[in-house]
């Protein structure tokens, strides 16, 4: 092993970028960025709060007009607490992924490719999220969760891009998820 690749060695952390962890050397690892760790843990902090508000409007608190397009006052009907369980499930789930793109949390030893294809998918799901609670039509909706789930996506964004890999076998320039 030569200076160089020992040195390039000691400077790579977490799980993904470890020499050992997955069989190979770590030479194509890159250290997690400052900007990656605290936009993952702000996606996952804002997750997790959506996740609280879901479970909590799933126990029947009287939230109806913040949620679902806000048809309904006060605690929503069977069907409606049944989907903000699910919700909140998917928003957990969404969370862990992106939390463990910044190597933390407890899905941080899973596949790097199958926390990445989560992670984008938290990615589009928190845009998807911006426009539906642009257009919804409850004003108390839209004001309270068009500006949450931009910052969301923004999380999301700066966690994804800059944990993007080079490939050992990459051209320059080309990269993985």
């Amino acid at each position: 092993m030569s200076k160089n690749t020992a040195a390039s060695q000691s400077l790579t952390v977490g799980s993904r970028g470890s020499p050992g962890n997955d069989g190979s050397d770590g030479s194509d690892a890159r250290p997690i960025s400052r900007a990656a760790r605290v936009g993952a843990g702000a996606a996952s902090a804002i997750f997790a709060l959506v996740a609280v508000f879901h479970l909590a409007v799933a126990a029947g608190a009287p939230l109806g007009e913040y949620t679902q397009g806000g048809t309904n006052q006060g605690a929503l009907p069977p069907q409606g607490r049944v989907i903000a369980g699910v919700s909140a499930t998917i928003v957990l789930v969404l969370a862990a992924a992106i939390l463990a793109r910044g190597e933390r949390g407890p899905l941080r030893n899973v596949s790097p490719r199958l926390i990445a294809v989560f992670g984008w998918i938290a990615t589009a799901y928190a845009g998807v999220g911006i426009v539906l609670n642009l257009i919804t039509p409850s004003a108390a909706e839209r004001a309270i969760w068009a500006p949450v789930t931009m910052v969301l996506l923004a999380a999301c964004l700066v966690t994804m891009l800059a944990t993007r890999r080079t490939t050992p076998n990459s051209t320059p320039g080309q990269t993985i998820a």
